[in-house]
């Protein structure tokens, strides 16, 4: 009796477990690895919200979101969270990125955010963009963004 509760277990786990899929991504802001500063994470996909999951080095979908992103009809896709920075007041920037089907057939892919409070990242990149951040993905062979010229 206990081996076929044991069995039953692990099946379950595993089936639970088979749901989901895990994107390689890590998320820098400005230029640092973050984990607990970022919350609320929903992928936008057509009229739907979905909350998924970040880990540094997963971002983790379930699988019949995945299939929606892969299909044809929905090429594009939004990722929105929110960002938390502490110090005498904690601050929130709201982020948006778009998140195309093509990234997820990479080995891996990192989301570069610049943060344009910082006056170094702003003088940087703020010629690109009229929001309070910058972002960019990167992947294999995909290049960088050359800074703007002062």
């Amino acid at each position: 009796m206990r081996k076929l509760i044991f069995i039953s277990l692990i099946l379950f786990s595993l089936i639970i477990h088979s749901q989901e899929r895990n994107i390689n991504c890590v998320i820098l802001i400005n230029e640092e690895l973050v984990y607990e500063s970022i919350a609320e994470i929903k992928l936008i996909n057509g009229p739907s919200e979905n909350y998924i999951s970040y880990y540094p080095g997963d971002l983790i979908i379930s699988d019949s979101l995945f299939l929606s992103i892969k299909s044809k009809e929905n090429n594009r896709q939004e990722i929105h969270f929110d960002h938390y920075t502490f110090g005498r007041k904690t601050n929130i920037l709201n982020i948006e990125v778009t998140f195309g089907s093509f990234l997820m057939d990479h080995p891996y892919i990192v989301l570069h955010i610049y943060d344009f409070r910082k006056k170094k990242y702003k003088r940087m990149y703020q010629c690109y963009t009229d929001n309070e951040y910058f972002y960019e993905w990167e992947y294999p062979n995909s290049g960088i963004r050359i800074p703007c010229s002062d």
